[in-house]
């Protein structure tokens, strides 16, 4: 961690301070610090929006960006207590690794200065916005629910520097309580129609209250060798948003039925937004233009879902791109399904690489059987989830990643609803066969038990009645019905919860065939399998040091 020293107070003169903060993850006493390695583009995304609206009217206000997550909070906690009189307004970015840590910084700021407007959104937030507006009165004062929120925020933070809050209802996506609400608490809707104006981001905001950008290139080329040894510096870019599997029905907590169920990534008002191809190529040069020659995109799934971005980028690539000798030009790596490369679909895969540049795949391989696999609803709709060989899908997209000399960087998910000890073995064994069958190819084993995070279908069987019972009926699997009950009530109405006892309780209630000990006992047993074969891994479940 780089270490830092708060500023004193400031000058009366001094104009009010925006700090836009995306915590550590809540500490975990089986758990120690590792820095994160990519920028929070989300508030890279408000920063800039904020920057600019600032701009055009104006009004003299400091933006400022913290990311505790690659450098720790004790500076942030230290710098909100000596600037508190300056402070207006903090923005939290919440997930539920880093929720428990949002609470503390929120009321440590309100102990420094009650009149500091705390505002909170991101992923955790979005799936618990009421439980979190009535479990955490004069804590956070207002928060912004879903993706396609950054207009509202600007409008209100803008209100109150300004002292002229416009009717709240006006503000897309934001939540405030209400008495008239559901629960005390109202949502508006968001705004789809802003992702195309969004702004450019300005990565400089990056280093305007401390150094972030250095940190996270350090922590870049620890972690990928070859990052290091081809002296390239990686961020983040957002040219599409979505998957093919957000689509279709939603329950009444927004999260899409037919979603894979370990995923808590809830929607915007539409399931799917891209840029146009010229658009696209604008939001690659503008990263292009701070520096940064390898670039992630973040959409939740590219080849699959945006086929037709893809195609439109090939027939209008830029002439600026074209003028870059081939080893000068940015490098991109994506998110991609396992069945984006089965033989129908390959021209997809080498438009990619040949023409765009992609080179780094990240693919939930996930399971690696097809009954763990259908399990966790992975197929790309019913029909495939109930019939396809899924297990295939990731082989072939081993085989052909491989074949193109593309790099890989997987997920696994060692339990799911139902889970027996044969199918622990058969996916243990497997998953060696596939490592030690490409040992070039992989790059890094991301590797947890499910940990049925808010926004997931994993989570609504903990905290639904009878959804988890449907669910294994359908399977053909066992689950705990005394044990559920129990935790529907332990669960009902909570905002801080604990990921470690998520993923355990998920295994006593969802599992019952194995025990917590033989769940960790795999997570061991992956874990030195991908020492032992020299892939970099990451496991919230378990202590991970940084290669290197």
């Amino acid at each position: 961690m780089m270490s830092h020293s708060p500023a004193a107070e400031r000058d009366e003169t001094d104009p009010p301070q925006i700090l836009l903060v995306n915590p550590a993850s809540t500490p975990a006493p089986h758990k120690t610090f590792e820095p994160n390695i990519y920028p929070n583009l989300g508030l890279l995304t408000l920063g800039t929006a904020l920057q600019r609206a600032i701009e055009k009217q104006n009004i003299a206000v400091s933006i400022f960006y913290y990311d505790g997550s690659l450098l720790g909070d004790e500076f942030i906690f230290q710098y909100i207590e000596k600037n508190a009189d300056r402070l207006a307004v903090i923005g939290f970015s919440s997930v539920t690794l880093n929720y428990g840590a949002c609470i503390s910084m929120a009321r440590h700021a309100k102990r420094c200065n009650r009149r500091i407007v705390n505002i909170i959104g991101n992923d955790h937030f979005s799936a618990l916005y009421s439980e979190v507006m009535n479990r955490q009165q004069g804590v956070f004062d207002y928060g912004f629910c879903g993706n396609d929120v950054v207009e509202g925020f600007v409008k209100l933070v803008l209100g109150i520097i300004t002292g002229d809050i416009a009717e709240l209802r006006s503000h897309p996506g934001l939540v405030f309580r209400d008495s008239e609400g559901a629960k005390g608490v109202t949502r508006c809707p968001e705004n789809p129609l802003e992702f195309p104006r969004l702004p450019l981001p300005n990565y400089a905001l990056l280093d305007s209250l401390v150094p972030h950008a250095q940190g996270y290139q350090c922590e870049q080329q620890s972690f990928y060798d070859y990052v290091r040894d081809g002296g390239l510096r990686i961020t983040v870019v957002e040219i599409a948003r979505g998957c093919l599997k957000f689509g279709g029905p939603r329950n009444d907590g927004g999260v899409p039925l037919n979603a894979c169920d370990f995923c808590g990534i809830i929607p915007g008002g539409q399931a799917l937004a891209a840029q146009n191809a010229r658009r696209a190529w604008q939001i690659i040069r503008n990263a292009f233009d701070y520096g940064y020659n390898y670039l992630f995109v973040t959409a939740d799934e590219l080849p699959s879902t945006f086929w037709a971005l893809i195609k439109d980028m090939v027939a209008e690539i830029p002439e600026w791109y074209l003028d870059l000798h081939t080893d000068d030009r940015p490098r991109l790596m994506c998110y991609a399904r396992a069945d984006a490369f089965r033989d129908n679909l390959q021209e997809r895969i080498d438009l990619l690489i040949n023409r765009l540049g992609f080179d780094h795949f990240f693919v939930g391989l996930d399971g690696f059987t097809s009954h763990s696999l259908r399990a966790m609803n992975k197929g790309i709709n019913r029909r495939a989830n109930e019939n396809d060989d899924l297990l295939h899908h990731n082989l072939i997209a081993c085989r052909e990643i491989a074949r193109r000399g593309g790099r890989l960087s997987a997920g696994a998910v060692i339990t799911h609803i139902g889970i027996t000890p044969e199918i622990l073995e058969a996916n243990f064994q497997t998953m060696r066969q596939v490592l030690q069958q490409y040992p070039r190819m992989f790059v890094e084993l991301d590797f947890e038990l499910l940990c049925p995070i808010p926004g997931s279908l994993a989570f609504d069987y903990l905290r639904r009645p009878g959804m988890a019972r449907a669910r294994a009926d359908a399977l053909r699997v066992n689950v705990d019905d005394h044990r559920l009950e129990i935790l529907h009530e332990k669960y009902a109405g909570q905002d801080e919860l604990d990921p470690q006892e998520l993923a355990n309780d998920f295994i006593r209630g969802c599992c019952p065939d194995i025990t917590v000990e033989l769940a960790h006992e795999y997570l061991d047993r992956v874990r030195q399998l991908v020492i032992d074969e020299g892939v970099a891994y990451d496991c919230y479940n378990i202590a991970t040091p940084r290669p290197g």
